[in-house]
């Protein structure tokens, strides 16, 4: 029995570390992008992460009020800052970028934990203004988080 008693004393012991470790360490976020309006296949979407104060995360808060009436804006404000978004992201640095494998999925590690970061999915093509889709997140936890992203804004796409 004592011998039982100090062998769960030291894997106790031996798991602190670990613990304490991933407490001050970093954060893991994974999802999938969806676009049901296009009923494409979501791959080669690129996948941002940004702080939320970032030039990237105030514009988008910019974007919503626009998009809200909260400034009076008329639609070409709405376009003209849908290519200012493309070229903050391009120009900003993120956190860490992915692209969507042929599922549309991504993944991030080593993620900063405790501050506010914004996912933006965001795609140019041709002959269209920049499609795009962000998710705010107020803190990350040290554990792994989902965040689906659907580019057609819904919060799932219909059956």
């Amino acid at each position: 029995m004592a011998i039982r008693k100090h062998l769960y004393l030291v894997v106790f012991l031996l798991c602190i570390p670990a613990v304490a470790q991933n407490m001050h360490g970093t954060a893991t976020v994974y999802g999938e992008v969806h676009d049901c309006y296009g009923k494409e296949s979501a791959q080669g979407i690129d996948v941002y992460v940004y702080f939320a104060n970032s030039p990237v995360g105030r514009l988008l808060d910019k974007m919503e009020e626009i998009k809200g009436g909260g400034q009076s804006a008329g639609m070409q404000d709405l376009l003209d800052s849908y290519t200012k978004l493309f070229r903050e992201v391009k120009r900003n640095p993120s956190l860490a970028h992915a692209v969507t494998d042929a599922k549309g999925a991504y993944r991030f590690t080593g993620l900063p934990i405790a501050k506010p970061v914004v996912l933006v999915a965001i795609v140019a093509r041709k002959d269209e203004p920049v499609y795009y889709v962000y998710k705010k997140i107020e803190e990350l936890g040290p554990f792994e988080q989902k965040y689906s992203l659907n580019m057609s804004g819904e919060e799932r796409c219909p059956k």
